[in-house]
């Protein structure tokens, strides 16, 4: 059949002209003001009455684009409808998704690589052997190969050589279960118990539910005698919850040699998912997490002379370290934005939607106008860190002190104390900037207050550079700063506006609203992603990355990472209907 172009999108027209335009700022600037000063105005309204149809206005700033379906839709509806209302179909689906649970595939920080300490990671032995056995369809009919031992790549060639194939992520491990915590948990960790329409236990929600629901999927469609027009790789890791160091990283070499740059047409991992954005339940947004934070890990390591405790200087190791701490706890870095952040586009979708106040969304559509206007800028900044606990982490580069080490004995004074900070850099900055920073602001004065030298070096470089030194006096002893592992820089910006976009949210508003709630309008929106995925690992492949689940998820029930993780047995079906539908609408679309 011949390939679908581009569908346009379908939005509403901003308001133009000058008058409009000086006309929002002024009333957002007004907004604001309230906004940070609300006792200024305490006669006056909560907030001011909207002077333009606000939700209109920002319905523009939030492109919604049309469903699409493939060309088997109507011969497949009554497979979709079985893949998420069956009754057994759900019960099976779901035991599937209990066995993986059952088998402990936890990862630790230090394990070394499977050639180095083999036996450590024999445990993923038994987890390939209940994938072969649930899924033999898949295993007798793509190309399955091993990589690094454990590492999982499938590959259902095309028909059509010269497209370039699809790419669908999952991992195999799971984060460890702390051992305090065994007795808090509502079933067993590693029982994949089945109960109150959830599946139980580590890896349910993360990630073991959207590796079943892709295999399962190729299963369905294998059976069904479908060929797709595309290629189709699954790649599955084994250490992605702890960097991705030997499972995905060889993976993306493997592929590289094998397709070469840029040469896949798109990639979907884990990462943000489904959610209703108001109350009654009328609006859906999907959350395609369109970047994702940089990370970097900096350790500051001081070392001075010892002695003993009965005649302490004023400041032991320990003291300084924990003085430094101190600063860095009580100067967080600002918040920062840019029109190009996803989260100042998700922002014009909720206020499109209705589900944001009127000031705020009088910010967003000022903003829009002039994103130059600090006062307007801040309004936005203050109303994103509003919309969630957590999204003021997301516009800043957070830092968390996470390791602390020093002392050996009582009565011996410390000759040595170190520390590693966590950053999750955002997508304003880079790690250069927050390595200086680190430096001249918060080692170098406490060093020159307390007659120390400061040096930095790379991550695992011997070039030492000698950044600060006391003048006229001898050093009394050394702070040096330097990555504790390899540093990642904020994931390329992936594109949100062409066909691949069209297509990943189109195949989503059909599955959702006309399967799972016709009665509701799905907005897809880019997100950012405020961890970090095995997607780093494939930047060379494509640039359109996304990191989405496409099933309705409530992270505070899922408990991710946490006692009582479990997964919606109603989501882990959402995401096998949409991969069903989104492989052919993919092979019949240009990309």
């Amino acid at each position: 059949m011949p390939e679908k172009k581009r569908q346009e999108k379908e939005s509403t027209s901003p308001f133009k002209g000058n008058l409009v335009g000086i006309s929002l700022v002024a009333v957002a600037l007004f907004a604001i003001y309230q906004y940070f000063y609300p006792s200024s105005f305490a006669s006056q309204p909560e907030t001011p009455a909207p002077v333009f149809d606000l939700s209109s206005e920002l319905e523009a700033l939030c492109p919604v684009y049309p469903a699409v379906r493939s060309s088997d839709f109507e011969k497949d509806r009554p497979i979709l409808e079985r893949i998420l209302n069956d009754p057994s179909f759900r019960v099976a689906s779901a035991q599937k998704l209990s066995k993986a649970v059952q088998i402990d595939t936890q990862v630790f920080d230090e394990q070394l690589d499977v050639a180095q300490d083999p036996e450590v990671w024999t445990k993923f032995v038994k987890f390939h052997e209940y994938l072969e056995a649930t899924f033999p369809t898949v295993y007798s009919h793509l190309k399955v190969d091993k990589i690094n031992t454990y590492g999982l790549v499938f590959t259902w060639e095309g028909s059509d050589p010269s497209l370039k194939p699809l790419m669908f992520l999952a991992h195999q491990d799971v984060v460890p279960v702390q051992k305090d915590t065994l007795q808090d948990w509502s079933y067993p960790p590693f029982e994949g118990r089945i109960a109150d329409d959830r599946v139980w236990g580590r890896g349910s929600a993360d990630c073991k539910s959207l590796l079943i629901a892709l295999l399962e999927t190729v299963e369905l469609l294998v059976d069904e005698g479908y060929s797709p027009k595309r290629g189709v790789i699954l790649a599955f890791g084994f250490d992605e919850e702890a960097s991705g160091t030997y499972g995905a990283h060889n993976i993306s070499k493997f592929l590289l040699e094998k397709y070469g740059p840029d040469s896949i047409a798109l990639i979907l991992d884990e990462g943000e998912a489904v959610s209703y954005v108001d109350k009654k339940q009328t609006t859906l947004v999907a959350k395609i997490a369109t970047q994702e934070k940089g990370y970097l890990d900096l350790e500051v390591a001081l070392t001075t002379v010892g002695g003993h405790s009965s005649v302490p200087p004023k400041h032991t190791a320990i003291g300084l370290i924990s003085k430094l701490v101190t600063h860095i706890e009580d100067y967080p870095l600002d918040p920062e934005i840019s029109t190009r952040n996803p989260l100042v586009q998700f922002s014009n979708c909720l206020g499109a939607a209705g589900a944001l106040r009127d000031d705020f969304k009088t910010a967003l559509v000022a903003y829009s106008k002039d994103p130059s206007n600090n006062i307007v800028k801040q309004g936005v900044i203050k109303g994103i860190s509003k919309i969630a606990f957590f999204f003021g982490s997301l516009i800043t580069t957070t830092q968390a002190t996470d390791l602390i080490f020093g002392g050996e004995k009582i009565n011996a004074l410390p000759e040595s104390a170190r520390v590693v900070i966590n950053h999750r850099v955002d997508v304003e900055r880079d790690s250069a900037q927050i390595i200086d920073r680190l430096i001249h602001f918060h080692v170098v004065p406490i060093a020159k207050e307390h007659g120390f030298k400061v040096t930095y070096s790379d991550y695992g470089s011997d070039k030492v550079e000698t950044v600060y030194e006391p003048e006229g006096v001898a050093s009394l002893g050394e702070f040096h700063v330097s990555p504790f592992s390899r540093v990642w820089e904020p994931a390329p910006e992936s594109p949100s506006g062409d066909n691949v976009w069209s297509i990943i949210s189109g195949t989503t508003r059909t599955i959702f609203e006309e399967f799972v709630d016709p009665s509701a309008k799905l907005i897809a929106s880019p997100y950012m992603m405020p961890g970090n995925t095995d997607t780093r690992h494939y930047w060379p492949l494509t640039k359109n990355i996304y990191r989405y689940v496409p099933g309705i998820v409530d992270i505070y029930k899922a408990k991710i990472h946490s006692v009582d993780e479990s997964t919606e047995v109603d989501a882990h079906l959402q995401v096998i209907a949409f991969y069903h539908e989104f492989i052919k609408v993919a092979s019949e679309w240009e990309l």
